[in-house]
């Protein structure tokens, strides 16, 4: 959308060039290990100890001594929104999500801005 709109609102057949990328903090490497090392265990697909922790640290007055039941959210995949809040009703994919922490937030949160900064510094540099 942002090209199409670059495209076809600069008055010009041949627009700047524009180059964009898209990355989500659990896709670098580095934090994807990190969350592995937290959270052996059970980190699951959504509404992960990780992403529950990353939470914790940005909001620490909303933590929360919860008891799931189950434990461990069940896997699987759905088809659509009805059918995923059939499966999933608390929204948890495979997760424990006991298992966050605030620490544990800010140690993602650090190593998600480090691998940002790198990935910035090729993306700019390419």
């Amino acid at each position: 959308e942002v090209y199409a709109e670059r495209s076809f609102s600069t008055g010009s057949d041949t627009p700047t060039p524009l180059t964009m990328r898209q990355c989500n903090w659990w896709e670098y490497p580095a934090v994807a290990a990190l969350c592995r090392q937290l959270h052996p265990h059970n980190d699951g697909a959504h509404a992960t100890a990780s992403e529950v922790a990353v939470t914790y640290a940005a909001y620490p007055q909303q933590v929360r001594e919860l008891e799931l039941t189950p434990r461990v959210a069940p896997v699987g995949g759905f088809t659509d929104a009805l059918d995923y809040r059939a499966r999933f009703p608390d929204g948890r994919i495979g997760s424990d999500p006991t298992q966050a922490s605030v620490e544990a937030g800010r140690q993602i949160i650090d190593a998600a801005a480090r691998a940002l900064r790198e990935d910035f510094a090729r993306f700019a540099g390419a």
